[in-house]
């Protein structure tokens, strides 16, 4: 009844104190010397503040000053947004951040701007607040121009404690552009076809044996050796992409919440065991071939997958273990012709 989530637009580390100089941990910050942020210590007696960072000594630690000396540690955050994207027009920029950004009109935001340009990386106040993720500041060069992925530090205490209520809401993801010629490219992307007739013309036919035969082929239109690759591409980042959850969900589009898998009913340990593994690909060939895997496909998968070396089981399985063996089987199913081409 209990899950945990990771709240946006927080960063979390730890500190320690060493006379006036305060070194943060916080994984991946992306700060450089001369950023400010809000550092809000939550204990260990650090008073919480705006500060600027005074060295970097890699991509999880960095420093800032303070007037008063002690030596102290406990745990701190700040508030960062990423992604999200800024128009401006003339001196006026106006930012939209992915969550909740917390300024109010008079307070300041360290911007980082990610192509330069004519507005250099700086403190800049707060003119007017739109909404909860829609901010303005002013600026003295004036263009007209409109950019994503800004960094927007608010200069003001991060949230580090909150409750009340939520709703949960299920089957809602963003798929974003499948289409685009890269490694998540299906071809395709929702409501997004070429013309009216969709993605494949009526009288398409493939050229070769099929088109020679008269056969139309519709659904044939977007297969290339190309076009296989980079399905089989996205289908397998979207198994494989989140090493961390062991609960058996995991998501296509890089693990951003697009399009869910949930693999957890299959993670048991009679279905995960070798004596279970036949079972649990008849199960899966099931929901995903229609049946259809042949005799030989299953025996392949069977024997890949009830391996202990390439796959460790113990007697009490870890989750980690069923879910692996439960992702490889899904894994080489969909890599089959028998899931690629069904009748």
């Amino acid at each position: 009844n209990t899950f945990t989530i990771t709240a946006p637009g927080v960063g979390v580390g730890t500190y320690s104190q060493s006379g006036n100089t305060i070194t943060v941990t916080n994984a991946g910050h992306a700060l450089s010397v001369g950023y400010q942020l809000y550092l809000s210590f939550t204990d260990g007696g650090a008073k919480s503040g705006i500060f600027t960072v005074t060295s970097v000594a890699g991509s999880s630690v960095f420093t800032v000053t303070t007037t008063s000396s002690a030596t102290r540690s406990g745990g701190c955050a700040f508030s960062k947004w990423t992604g999200g994207g800024f128009t401006q027009t003339g001196s006026n920029i106006t930012f939209t951040t992915t969550g909740p950004h917390g300024l109010t009109v008079g307070k300041y935001a360290f911007i980082e701007f990610p192509n330069g340009g004519s507005v250099t990386n700086g403190s800049y106040r707060v003119t007017s607040v739109q909404n909860a993720t829609r901010f303005t500041v002013a600026v003295f060069a004036s263009a007209s121009r409109t950019e994503s992925s800004p960094t927007v530090l608010p200069l003001v205490p991060a949230p580090v404690n909150r409750s009340g209520s939520l709703t949960i809401h299920y089957s809602t993801w963003s798929m974003g552009y499948t289409d685009g010629g890269n490694s998540s490219s299906l071809s395709q992307t929702p409501l997004n076809s070429p013309t009216v007739f969709n993605y494949f013309f009526p009288d398409y036919k493939f050229q070769g044996i099929l088109a020679s035969a008269g056969l139309t082929t519709p659904e044939f239109q977007l297969t290339s050796d190309t076009s296989i690759i980079l399905q089989m591409n996205f289908l397998t980042q979207g198994i494989f992409n989140n090493s961390a959850n062991t609960n058996g969900l995991s998501s296509f589009t890089s693990g951003g919440g697009a399009v869910g898998m949930d693999v957890g009913p299959w993670m048991t340990p009679s279905a995960t065991s070798n004596a279970g593994i036949p079972g649990l690909v008849d199960s899966l060939n099931t929901m995903l071939c229609a049946g259809q895997l042949s005799a030989a496909a299953k025996a392949v998968i069977v024997n890949d997958v009830a391996d202990n070396t390439r796959f460790p089981y113990s007697t009490t399985p870890t989750n980690t273990q069923m879910r692996d063996r439960v992702r490889a089987v899904v894994h080489l199913i969909i890599s089959s012709p028998e899931f690629a081409v069904q009748r």
